[in-house]
């Protein structure tokens, strides 16, 4: 399980409908958690981080949520659409290696 996050973010960048606009979120949580173990520094964890990708689709998807919008640092920025395929497609892998882990 270690190397959950790895096997996942391959897995994901590995399937053809990969949209444009999760590619550079993929890229930066792994630039960020390269970046931290080289210079021994925390870095959210995997499950936090999930957390904040399945958020971000709440807050975009819902019309009566208390503010608007959400500001990614890369673009392009992904729509409600691709960011539903973004959490069901983690849902997916993390299921996926986790059942293999198993046996």
């Amino acid at each position: 399980m270690a190397n959950l996050e790895i096997a996942v973010f391959e897995t994901i960048e590995e399937l053809a409908d990969l949209p444009a606009s999760i590619k550079p979120i993929i890229a930066a949580r792994k630039t960020a958690v390269s970046y931290a173990n080289m210079l021994d520094e925390p870095v959210i964890g995997f499950e936090g981080w999930l957390s904040f990708i399945a958020n971000a689709l709440v807050v975009t998807e819902s019309a009566d949520a208390p503010f608007k919008g959400i500001i990614w640092p890369a673009t392009p920025v992904p729509t409600v659409v691709d960011l539903q395929w973004f959490v069901d497609r983690l849902r997916i892998a993390i299921f996926a290696e986790c059942v293999q882990c198993r046996f």
